[in-house]
């Protein structure tokens, strides 16, 4: 049962609806890719005809180009292959894919329309669709892709993570939560499903839940800026300390290293680093008076 949700809760949804939002779509553009160069490599082996060779070529061609960040130019090369197949579903999956990328959401959702209607089980297109929708603030069609997709695929971890992002944002936590569960389950070593869990114990003052999970997703990927700077975070919730602080540097220290063009991250190590120094002064100093009392009682 939903209660009204008081002003933080409001604020993280809202940051749920711009940043979390962003980091959907390109998930599910990765995603998309990656489950269909998957099929690329069986579902295409034998070739009916030079027709098909050249349709296969290009979009090949434009899925590397989307691989590589240009959309505008695996735009040209699907553009081309649909000339040659007006109804072929890979290329218009791609080519909404790309036109996702390049910020095209009209034009991203028509291609997905025409992929899906010929292609009814292509469940890529259905959460890449529901990421748009999120992103124009349509919530209700944007719950609608994201279910059909689940059941397309109920072993799916990123459309679990994806509306797991999407119920945080309507201030659900106990549906989030139980599809941060869920993608976990069917992916134990989902990074950004770890984050976002992570999070949403965060939120709910679960810090030793929290710090688990960003524990998990350092462990997961040790390359990964994000999980440096949340168990970070952490560290400092735990107390002031001079042990959390320097666990607290170095989990700080290590995104800088994964990540050095953050200078948010590198503004947040400075403040940490002259907060240590800070402390370290006030201990000398009191340790210094101690000296000097104790020098005048005798």
């Amino acid at each position: 049962m939903r209660t009204a949700p008081s002003f933080a809760a409001k604020n993280f949804a809202g940051q749920a609806g711009t940043v979390l939002i962003v980091f959907a779509c390109g998930l599910a553009v990765a995603a998309g890719i990656k489950s269909v160069q998957q099929h690329d490599s069986s579902l295409f082996v034998t070739v009916a005809s030079a027709g098909t060779i050249e349709i296969d070529r290009l979009i090949a061609q434009g899925r590397e180009q989307l691989r590589q960040g240009d959309p505008d130019a695996a735009i040209v090369a699907l553009d081309a292959a649909i000339a040659l197949d007006a109804a072929n579903a890979r290329a218009m999956h791609y080519r909404g894919a790309a036109r996702m990328q390049a910020r095209d959401y009209d034009g991203a959702i028509a291609d997905f329309d025409k992929a899906i209607s010929r292609d009814a089980a292509d469940f890529e297109a259905y959460r890449m669709r529901g990421n748009i929708w999120f992103l124009k603030r349509d919530r209700d069609r944007a719950i609608g892709d994201y279910n059909r997709a689940v059941e397309l695929n109920p072993h799916d971890a990123i459309s679990y993570l994806l509306r797991g992002i999407y119920w945080v944002a309507q201030n659900d936590s106990a549906a989030a939560l139980q599809d941060f569960d869920r993608a976990l389950a069917e992916d134990p070593h989902s990074v950004e499903a770890y984050l976002q869990r992570g999070v949403l114990y965060e939120h709910e003052k679960k810090f030793d839940l929290a710090f688990a999970d960003y524990d998990a997703a350092v462990r997961v990927s040790p390359y990964n800026a994000r999980a440096y700077t949340r168990r970070g975070g952490i560290w400092l919730q735990r107390g002031p300390s001079e042990e959390n602080l320097n666990r607290a540097i170095a989990d700080y220290q290590q995104a800088v290293r994964v990540n050095s063009n953050d200078p948010q991250t590198k503004g947040q190590l400075r403040q940490m680093i002259a907060m240590k120094e800070l402390l370290q002064k006030t201990k000398t100093e009191s340790k210094a008076e101690g000296r000097t009392d104790s020098k005048a009682e005798k």
